[in-house]
C-alpha cells in the first residue's frame, strides 16, 4: 500500500489544526481536529493521537470492525478521566476526525464542527449528517460510520465548512480532475487565514479485498435501526453494498447510555491527498509483489533523475525517464498500484520539464486580433521589416501596432493573385511576395508591384529567404537553391547555389545568417557554406528525432528556433560553429495552431490562429 501526501492547512490567530496519521501492513488511520488554541488542547489531541494508536493495536485478536469500537470506548475513558472539561470545549467549539481503514473498510468517527464527503461514480454527497452526536453526553466519540471502498472513491475529510466555498454542483467538477489537481484547486478557493484542514483520499483497490466479516457484529434492535434514518440513504445512493452495512449498528456505553455504531460510510477531517493500493490474497499476491518492486524500481530512477540533471547529465536524466514512464505505464495498465502509476507519471512529466527546459506558456501576451479587423482576414505569415512588424494573407498585406493600435490593412494584391510565400528584404528596405501561380511581388515606399527575372520566369519555392543583396529560393523539387540577386534594374537570373548535389527533396524550410540552415521532413539539420554542405552535429536533443516545418535564425541571433505546430511548440537551440546544442524548448496554449514565427529584440512573436502572440525568451 503506498499513499502520496499533499495538504491544506488554514491557520488564524485564535485556533490550531493538528493531524496525525500511522499504521503499519495493510492498515492506516488518522486523526484530524481543530481546536481554539491553548496549551491545553494541544496537549489533549498528542494524548488523543498517542491512545488510538496504541489501543488500536492492543486489540488485533478481534475483526477490525470490533477493534475500532473497543478503541473508542478506551478513549472516552481515558478522556473522562483526564480531559473531562477540554473535551467539553472541542465538543463544542472545535472538530474531530478519527479515521481508520482495515481489510478494504474504512471506519470513522466524528465530533463537532467536521464534514465528510464521497465523491463516487461523478456524483459528490456529503455522507457525515447524523454522525456528529448532538448533544454532550459527558464521552466525546458516540457514533462510528464505517463502509466498504470501491476503486475510484475519492473521500474528502474537512473541518473547514466546505459549503461555505463551494455549492453543490462545483464539488463534483472539481473531483473529477485528479487527485493533486481537485486539491489545488479546492486550497486556491479556500481563505488562507480560515482555520482548518481538509484531506483528500483517492482510493485504487484491486478486485479482491479481504473485508470483515458481516456475521460476527453486535445485536440491534429494530428501533435503533430506523435511528439511521437519512445516513442510510445517503449511502444508498452511491453504491447497494452499503445496503448490506446497514445492519451494523452498535449500542455502547460504561453507564447504559446508548452510542451508535452507524453503517455509513467512508471519511473524517483534515487534510491528505492519499491514493491507495492494497495487496490481494491468493493467487494475485506474485503480481501485487511484482509490481509493487516495479513502483519502488521506478521511485529509485525518478531520485537519480534529480542527481543527473544536478551534474547536468541531461541524456543519462532522460533515458530514466523514458524507463521509468515506460514501466508507470506498464503498472497502470495492468491495473495494480494504479494510483500510484497516476501520481508517478505526473512527477516523471514534472521532471522531464525541468530535465529539458520546457517552458509552458498557456496565456501570451496578445500583440494583435485579427478577428476584429473588417472582412475577417485570415493571416498566413508575419515578419519585420525596419522596426515595422507585418502579416499577410493570401490577398492582403497589414501593419501591425506593437503599441496595440489598430491593425491597418496597408496593401491589397490585384486580381486572383493568391499569396503563399512572404519575407522582408531589410538591406533593399523592401518586402517579397510568392504567389500561388508563381509571380513575385514586392512592396517599397508603399508601392506593391510584380518583379520578373531576367528571363522572366521564377524557379519553384518551397520557402524563400534574403541575406545582403540576394533572394533565395529553396526548390527541393530540383534538389536546389536558387540565388537570385537585387540590383537596380531588378532581378538576376537563378544562380544554382548548391554545388555539392546534396539530396534537398526532403527538405521543408530554410534560414540565412550568413550560412544557409536547411531543416528537413525527418529531423535532421543541414548547414551550408559557399554552397557546399558541412557536417554539422545537434546535441542534446531529448528526443529521438526534431519534428518541425519552419526554421528561424539571422545574423543578429546565436540561436535556432525550430516551429512545431503539430506540437504546438518552438525548439531552441544554441548555434555552435559545427554544432549546435539543444537549449529548450516552449509550449504554447489557448494560441491555436502555430503557423509562423519571428525574434527580434528577445521577444519571439508567434502567429496562432487569426492572433498574434509574443513571449520574452
Amino acid at each position: 500500500m503506498k499513499i502520496f501526501l499533499r495538504q491544506h492547512e488554514g491557520q488564524s490567530g485564535n485556533h490550531f489544526s493538528f493531524f496525525e496519521e500511522g499504521g503499519k501492513d495493510l492498515e492506516k488511520f488518522w486523526v484530524l481536529g481543530l481546536a481554539p488554541k491553548n496549551d491545553q488542547n494541544n496537549l489533549f489531541f498528542e494524548k488523543l493521537a498517542e491512545n488510538f494508536f496504541s489501543e488500536i493495536f492492543n486489540e488485533t485478536g478481534q475483526n477490525p470492525e470490533k477493534r475500532f469500537e473497543t478503541t473508542l470506548k478506551k478513549i472516552n475513558e481515558n478522556l473522562e478521566q483526564d480531559f473531562s472539561e477540554i473535551s467539553r470545549e472541542i465538543f463544542d467549539q472545535g472538530g474531530i476526525i478519527l479515521a481508520f481503514f482495515s481489510e478494504g473498510v474504512l471506519f470513522f468517527s466524528v465530533v463537532g464542527h467536521a464534514d465528510v464527503g464521497l465523491f463516487r461514480d461523478r456524483s459528490f454527497l456529503e455522507i457525515s449528517e447524523g454522525i456528529a452526536p448532538k448533544k454532550w453526553n459527558g464521552e466525546l466519540f458516540q457514533n462510528i460510520a464505517n463502509g466498504k471502498i470501491e476503486s475510484g472513491d475519492k473521500i474528502i475529510f474537512s473541518t473547514i465548512r466546505l459549503q461555505r466555498f463551494f455549492t453543490e454542483r462545483q464539488l463534483p467538477k472539481i473531483l473529477e480532475e485528479g487527485i493533486s489537481e481537485s486539491m489545488e484547486i479546492i486550497s486556491s478557493s479556500i481563505n488562507k487565514d480560515e482555520p482548518g484542514n481538509i484531506t483528500l483520499l483517492g482510493f485504487w483497490l484491486p478486485e479482491k479485498l479481504p473485508i470483515f466479516d458481516e456475521n460476527e457484529k453486535s445485536d440491534f434492535s429494530k428501533k435503533d435501526q430506523k435511528n439511521l434514518g437519512s445516513t442510510m440513504q445517503v449511502w444508498e445512493k452511491f453504491s447497494d453494498s452499503f445496503g448490506k452495512a446497514k445492519d451494523v449498528f452498535y449500542s455502547f456505553s460504561s453507564a447504559g447510555r446508548q452510542k451508535f455504531l452507524a453503517a455509513a460510510a467512508i471519511f473524517g477531517v483534515v487534510l491528505i491527498i492519499s491514493l491507495f493500493w492494497i495487496f490481494a490474497h491468493g493467487d494475485n499476491n506474485g503480481n501485487f509483489e511484482k509490481y509493487q518492486a516495479m513502483i519502488e524500481e521506478i521511485q529509485n530512477d525518478i531520485s537519480t533523475v534529480e542527481t543527473r540533471r544536478i551534474e547536468e547529465k541531461n541524456d543519462e536524466a532522460n533515458v530514466l525517464l523514458d524507463r521509468a514512464e515506460k514501466s508507470a505505464h506498464e503498472v497502470l495498465v495492468a491495473g495494480y498500484y494504479r494510483s500510484d502509476a497516476a501520481e508517478l507519471l505526473e512527477i516523471i512529466a514534472e521532471k522531464r520539464r525541468q530535465v529539458n527546459n520546457i517552458m509552458e506558456v498557456k496565456n501570451p501576451k496578445l500583440t494583435a486580433d485579427f478577428t476584429e479587423v473588417d472582412g475577417n482576414p485570415e493571416p498566413i505569415g508575419i515578419f519585420f521589416l525596419g522596426n515595422e512588424l507585418l502579416s499577410f494573407s493570401q490577398n492582403s498585406i497589414f501593419k501591425i501596432p506593437i503599441s496595440g493600435a489598430t491593425i491597418e490593412n496597408i496593401d491589397n494584391f490585384p486580381g486572383d493573385n493568391s499569396v503563399v510565400l512572404g519575407c522582408n528584404f531589410d538591406s533593399k528596405d523592401t518586402s517579397i511576395f510568392l504567389t500561388k501561380s508563381g509571380q513575385v511581388f514586392e512592396r517599397k515606399d508603399g508601392n506593391l508591384i510584380p518583379v520578373s527575372t531576367a528571363d522572366q520566369k521564377w524557379k519553384n519555392a518551397k520557402n524563400i529567404a534574403t541575406y545582403s543583396k540576394f533572394l533565395y529560393f529553396l526548390d527541393p523539387e530540383k534538389n536546389q537553391i536558387w540565388k537570385y540577386e537585387r540590383r537596380d534594374s531588378g532581378f538576376t537570373l537563378p544562380d544554382a547555389w548548391v554545388s555539392t548535389g546534396d539530396d534537398l527533396k526532403d527538405a521543408v524550410s530554410f534560414a540565412i545568417d550568413g550560412n544557409i540552415f536547411v531543416l528537413k521532413s525527418n529531423g535532421e539539420i543541414w548547414k551550408f557554406y559557399g554552397g557546399k554542405k558541412i557536417d554539422y552535429l545537434v546535441k542534446n536533443f531529448p528526443e529521438e528525432k526534431i519534428s518541425g516545418e519552419k526554421i528561424f535564425t539571422n545574423p543578429d541571433l546565436d540561436k535556432i528556433f525550430i516551429l512545431d505546430s503539430e506540437k504546438n511548440r518552438i525548439l531552441v537551440f544554441t548555434k555552435g560553429q559545427n554544432e549546435s546544442y539543444y537549449d529548450r524548448q516552449i509550449i504554447f496554449e489557448n494560441t491555436g495552431k502555430l503557423q509562423d514565427i519571428f525574434v527580434r529584440d528577445n521577444r519571439l512573436f508567434v502567429l496562432g490562429e487569426n492572433k498574434i502572440f509574443e513571449v520574452g525568451i
